[in-house]
């Protein structure tokens, strides 16, 4: 029996149908294939970028470690030279009285730190401190920069210097300089910080009680009652010393806090400002991978010389826990990190002008992770944090020009407390300039951090603790709330005693304790109904507008878990660093501000970027910034 045409004209038509369904799928499996094998492409390049970069710094390190070798090999002298007469103490204080009388009686103090050193095994040191310090407000008398190197220039470098610090180092006590320094810093009765190589690979390293041994008779006072403190090379490690120093000279320092050539902030001097704006490089895209949350910044210099901020993206998204791959989810989250890219670099271009180009302005991608991160061991930050950030690197830097940078970095406790302070001061100076604060408290979702003003400039006072929000909610809601204000307790007492002591040392009688709370802690008020979110910061009183409110929310049964937890790490942070007298202690909640008119988030990115600026005027202007 024949088939009716059009029978078979039906089965060609689904026939033809199918086919054309299967070269859909095989289509779109194919564009699927070539997307991985782009992915894994740029993977590869990637890893191999960074071989090549691991494999250059390899050569490099074992370069520097043979010519060191051969240069301390042939300065090694067959018989130990005789070393050169230093003048006796009577000497000494017979010129500096002598050259006493031809000096002003009075000199205005000028400089924080006097940087005494043996130049040929210490000026590296003294350069990073003497930068370093610079980016923090603090300016050192440095014999690199300064103008009369003579025994008269150097004595009134000391009398107009607050400390006198002398690096010691293998050699220092066998030069007459260096001793001449240190016996003028004696008779003037200068305060005196010590620090010391602490690097046996250095050619400059000698054991402490070695250098100590090698003083004169009647150097060796300074060593009684002044402790020297070890001088690392890791970046961390400096900045942990220098808040270190800070912390120890803050009453010594407190005499240059209002001068007003002590300019931390770049920011708050236009002809600073715009240095840096014509030398490129001023925006920087900062993505804030914290605890559950994913957030894109741009931070850029106007061509004002202003600071222009903008929220990309905020994405509640712990970055280790995306979603699965070739899933909608993943395709969504990765489609709002290609736009935010994209209006970053839209936001850039629109700004371009005098033949600028955007790989003119753009300094690169600054990604920091936190807390998160730091918990993490090393078997899950090989198998978990890295193949995320491989994944997050990919996606953004596929919508950026190819000669883009990628920073990667983990802050420690400590760098986000510094960072979120520099952003709070530089608010405070265009905003509160007649109430500064004197402290800072910031509460992340995986840890609480704290910061002091310190005389002159930054806070002396960077400290962090471990008080997961996530751990306090699981207590809240199997109502264990006072499980969770001891744990609170214990995670704070050891990290804030230091300002803790710091505050009781406070004279109130002087002026109020404030404090700047920001961050979760922001949050908290909001949620108590202390302030609205869009609030005019103001100063409230602790004790009396809003201690009764966040204890109302931590008691409130009805409220939100997390809201509860935060509320009892809130006041138990409160309630321990100002001792048990809250009276005269007010407090600013701090996140969404208008700052001369303009959006400013107070955030560890923020103050990243001020420091950015600081450091590369710095750089860019040397001598000519003293």
């Amino acid at each position: 029996m024949d088939t009716p045409p059009e029978d078979v004209a039906d089965a060609l038509l689904k026939l033809t149908h199918r086919v054309e369904i299967m070269q859909r799928k095989q289509e779109q499996h194919h564009s699927e294939q070539r997307r991985e094998m782009e992915e894994l492409r740029r993977a590869v390049e990637n890893l191999t970028d960074e071989n090549h970069l691991l494999r250059r710094r390899l050569e490099k390190a074992d370069g520097l470690v043979k010519r060191t070798r051969a240069q301390v090999a042939a300065a090694e002298p067959q018989s130990p030279p005789k070393p050169r007469e230093v003048p006796s103490s009577q000497t000494h204080h017979e010129t500096i009285t002598q050259l006493l009388k031809s000096s002003p009686e009075t000199l205005k103090l000028e400089h924080a730190f006097f940087l005494s050193h043996f130049q040929r095994e210490a000026s590296d040191i003294c350069a990073v401190i003497d930068l370093q310090m610079k980016i923090r407000g603090y300016q050192c008398w440095y014999d690199q920069e300064a103008a009369h190197i003579t025994q008269l220039g150097m004595l009134e470098g000391i009398r107009t210097s607050a400390v006198f610090m002398l690096i010691l180092t293998k050699g220092v006590f066998e030069r007459a300089w260096c001793v001449f320094e240190v016996r003028a810093a004696m008779k003037l009765g200068k305060p005196i910080q010590l620090l010391h190589e602490a690097d046996a690979a250095h050619a400059s390293y000698a054991p402490l009680n070695d250098i100590i041994a090698s003083a004169p008779a009647d150097v060796q006072a300074i060593f009684d009652d002044n402790e020297s403190l070890p001088f690392r090379w890791k970046v961390y490690e400096q900045q942990a010393l220098l808040d270190r120093v800070l912390v120890g000279n803050a009453d010594h320092l407190k005499v240059l806090s209002n001068d007003e050539s002590m300019q931390e902030d770049v920011l708050a001097d236009s002809a600073k400002a715009m240095t840096v704006y014509r030398a490129g490089s001023t925006a920087t895209l900062y993505i804030d991978l914290g605890t559950g949350q994913m957030a894109f910044k741009l931070l850029a210099l106007g061509a004002d010389g202003s600071l222009i901020y903008e929220d990309l993206l905020t994405c509640p998204l712990n970055l280790v826990d995306r979603p699965a791959r070739q899933s909608s989810e993943l395709e969504e989250v990765e489609a709002s990190i290609r736009q935010a890219t994209t209006t970053a670099k839209e936001r850039i271009d629109a700004t371009l002008a005098n033949g600028d180009t955007f790989e003119d302005r753009f300094a690169g991608v600054r990604c920091g992770a936190t807390q998160w991160y730091r918990d993490f061991s090393e078997h899950e930050v090989a198998t978990k944090a890295e193949p995320a950030l491989a994944w997050l690197r990919n996606t953004v830097m596929r919508v950026l020009p190819s000669s883009a940078k990628w920073n990667f970095e983990v802050l420690s406790g400590q760098e986000e407390a510094s960072l979120e302070w520099i952003s709070v001061k530089h608010a405070m100076a265009i905003e509160f300039g007649e109430e500064p604060p004197i402290a800072a408290l910031a509460g992340g979702k995986g840890s609480v951090q704290t910061s002091m003003d310190g005389a002159g400039g930054h806070g002396a006072h960077h400290l962090s603790a471990r008080v997961a929000l996530k751990e306090g909610i699981a207590l809240v809601e199997t109502n264990e709330i006072d499980g969770w204000r001891t744990a609170c307790t214990a995670s704070i007492t050891q990290p804030f005693g230091p300002l803790r002591e710091q505050l009781q040392k406070h004279s109130r009688a002087d002026s109020p304790i404030r404090i700047i709370c920001s961050a979760g802690f922001f949050y908290v008020a909001v949620a108590a109904g202390v302030v609205e979110r869009k609030d005019a910061p103001r100063y409230l009183s602790y004790e009396s507008d809003v201690r009764p409110k966040i204890q109302a929310l931590v008691d409130d049964a009805g409220a939100k878990p997390m809201d509860r937890a935060n509320g009892v790490r809130f006041l138990r942070c409160l309630d321990f660093i100002v001792s048990e007298d809250a009276s005269d202690v007010s407090l600013l909640f701090a996140r969404e501000w208008k700052v001369s008119g303009k959006v400013y988030r107070v955030t560890w990115s923020t103050g990243a970027f001020l420091q950015y600026l600081a450091g590369r005027y710095y750089s860019l202007a040397g001598e000519d910034a003293v």
